[in-house]
């Protein structure tokens, strides 16, 4: 089975197969989560996909997996999360977004034409949503295409993002 086949109708049992397989993990250190939306992360793309297009946004399904090190397993592990994305797109941009317990994790921002501002205008009403509901957004600093990770850490710290926790998570707020 090819994970990237996977979706959230397929049963734990098979994601788990279907991961320990392609990451060479044994079954028992995979481990799935159902990530359920939350009001925040629904009112959150509502509002921001209602200023952003007249017309709506599409929503899609998901299934995203980290591997991290855990030193009470004895060694690698995979964390399956499986989740409903919300996207937000146009012919200049396009956003995903993820639900996480307490608020949203821009899961990729993609600007087709770098450079000229808009990528700063997204973050900066993305930025002022999440604080007027005070609901925390997550990211992760990771290349893309012609980006280095000093450039996109430089360009998210500018929007009050920090290093949250002990993983390479990010957050806007405290």
């Amino acid at each position: 089975m090819n994970i990237d086949k996977l979706t959230p109708d397929h049963t734990d049992t098979q994601i788990k197969k279907g991961y320990s397989k392609e990451c060479c993990v044994p079954i028992k250190r995979v481990k799935v989560i159902r990530q359920e939306n939350t009001e925040e992360f629904i009112n959150f793309t509502e509002e921001l996909g209602a200023y952003l297009l007249s017309e709506g946004y599409k929503f899609g399904t998901y299934a995203s997996y980290n591997t991290n090190s855990t030193e009470s397993q004895g060694g690698r592990g995979v964390i399956v999360r499986i989740c409903e994305t919300r996207y937000i797109e146009n012919d200049d941009f396009k956003l995903i977004f993820c639900p996480v317990n307490d608020g949203v994790e821009l899961y990729q921002i993609v600007v087709k034409r770098q450079g000229q501002g808009l990528g700063s205008t997204l973050m900066d009403l993305m930025c002022d949503i999440s604080e007027a509901h005070d609901i925390p957004m997550y990211l992760k600093p990771v290349e893309f295409k012609n980006t280095t990770s000093s450039q996109l850490r430089k360009f998210y710290h500018r929007f009050g993002f920090r290093r949250c926790c002990k993983n390479e998570y990010w957050c806007n707020f405290e």
